[in-house]
């Protein structure tokens, strides 16, 4: 799955599991939630650094939503 993809799907996925949840709300629990996943990876290199510029990008582009 690209970055933008993974962005879109988990924007739908707070607007669609918290009733009425506007989108900008959504969006900054997509942000906490990607900054969270970032945080807990350690900084290693290897397939761990590939994961974390990927998780990196989906966060650019959950930010140009």
């Amino acid at each position: 799955m690209k970055p933008q993809e993974k962005a879109k799907l988990l924007l739908v996925h707070f607007l669609n599991t918290h009733y009425n949840m506007r989108k900008d709300i959504a969006k900054q629990c997509a942000l906490i939630a990607v900054d969270e996943i970032i945080l807990e990876m350690p900084l290693i290199i290897g397939e761990r650094n590939v994961k974390r510029t990927f998780w990196q990008e989906v966060k650019k582009e959950l930010e140009k939503l």
